[in-house]
């Protein structure tokens, strides 16, 4: 918006909510059915975008510092493997005393 000269407005969910109710009071008020149409539309667009910044907003609470994170393991980093490919993963560490292993460790690469 700010690119078009528009001033830059935070979206959220409070003015998803405002806009939502100013729809509704011009359905309720609207007498005709375009302009009826219209603003039923427009408030079914708002409603999809208020589940996509709350879709978002539980995304960053996961991700915390990290880059991003894996949809089916949560706490597992995304780690570049020997073959270049990024895959998630954690970072194991084993001790070994006379060729057996004494203990191991394993750890997320963001700790």
């Amino acid at each position: 918006m700010e690119e078009n000269g528009g001033a830059d407005k935070v979206i959220n969910q409070n003015s998803i909510a405002a806009h939502v109710n100013k729809l509704n009071k011009v359905i309720e008020t609207a007498s005709d059915k375009q302009q009826n149409k219209k603003a039923i539309s427009l408030k079914k667009q708002l409603r999809e975008n208020e589940d996509k910044i709350n879709k978002y907003q539980q995304q960053i609470t996961t991700a915390k510092n990290r880059s991003g994170y894996n949809r089916t393991d949560k706490e597992a980093s995304v780690m570049r493997m020997k073959n270049d490919e990024t895959l998630p993963a954690y970072n194991i560490l084993a001790g070994s005393e006379n060729q057996f292993i004494v203990s191991y460790s394993v750890h997320p690469k963001y700790q």
